[in-house]
């Protein structure tokens, strides 16, 4: 909107009435709404992005993206004086913000730095790929919440990275990842979505594994999509030991898809 580009958002049908998709349309951008499943919908915007004077933008897999998430770092680097933490804990979906971290500290030179990769048990894919050596193509990926994930592959980026510096992958359950959104809340009176407790569930379920670290980097994000009474659903199921997903506990459908 400042640059005055005009900008088409597609969504698949599953994303009708999320709301991140009702700020895009107030923003003044164009929402579109394809097929039944995300590779429908990211199949049409690379087309529209084939168009002349258009162009294709991914959500999380591109250089200015994970360039960005490097200067995240580099803040880090001056609050600190230069003195690196013992490790960093973040979460992982498609893993840009893995990548940028990982940039961010080759760029400051604390490559020894550990990075504690943080994925829910039915959303690993860095997992999977870090095991293969390849980056797996599953039909459907899913958060703690039981939402659809909006990738179906890790970043490359997110994988070389993983290769070259000390990331270690850990899974959560999709539990203890609903249950951290609450407990952040009432510990910190901050509000994140499922996707982004993961790094917070790695916490609270396993504090020994980080106590050996001294200090500890906790990346806290995504928390513009939800509301109180999603966390309040959350917390619900989370209680239920279940992370399925029913109409009763989606009262704001409102998910990080990233």
């Amino acid at each position: 909107r400042a640059l005055g580009v005009a900008t088409t958002i597609v969504a698949s049908d599953v994303d009708r009435g999320c709301r991140l998709l009702e700020s895009f349309r107030r923003l003044g951008a164009e929402v579109l709404l394809e097929g039944k499943e995300w590779n429908d919908a990211d199949a049409r915007a690379r087309a529209l992005g084939d168009e002349p004077a258009s162009a294709y933008v991914p959500m999380f897999d591109h250089p200015l993206i994970v360039d960005g998430h490097s200067s995240l770092v580099e803040e880090l680097f001056s609050d600190r004086n230069g003195e690196p933490p013992g490790c960093i804990v973040l979460s992982v979906g498609g893993g840009g913000l893995l990548s940028g971290v990982c940039e961010g500290l080759k760029r400051v030179g604390w490559g020894s730095v550990p990075v504690y990769a943080c994925q829910s048990e039915r959303c690993n894919l860095l997992d999977r790929a870090m095991a293969s050596g390849r980056t797996p193509t599953p039909t459907h990926i899913y958060s703690a919440d039981g939402h659809d994930l909006g990738t179906r592959a890790v970043a490359q980026a997110a994988l070389d990275c993983s290769a070259e510096l000390d990331v270690r992958s850990l899974l959560v359950s999709d539990r203890a990842t609903l249950a951290a959104v609450g407990e952040f809340l009432d510990d910190e009176r901050v509000m994140v979505e499922p996707l982004c407790a993961v790094a917070l569930a790695a916490l609270y379920t396993r504090p020994e594994l980080f106590r050996q670290h001294g200090s500890v980097v906790v990346v806290v994000c995504g928390g513009s999509l939800c509301s109180l009474d999603d966390v309040v659903a959350w917390r619900r199921r989370a209680e239920r030991g279940s992370a399925a997903t029913s109409d009763d506990d989606e009262p704001g459908h409102g998910h990080g898809e990233s």
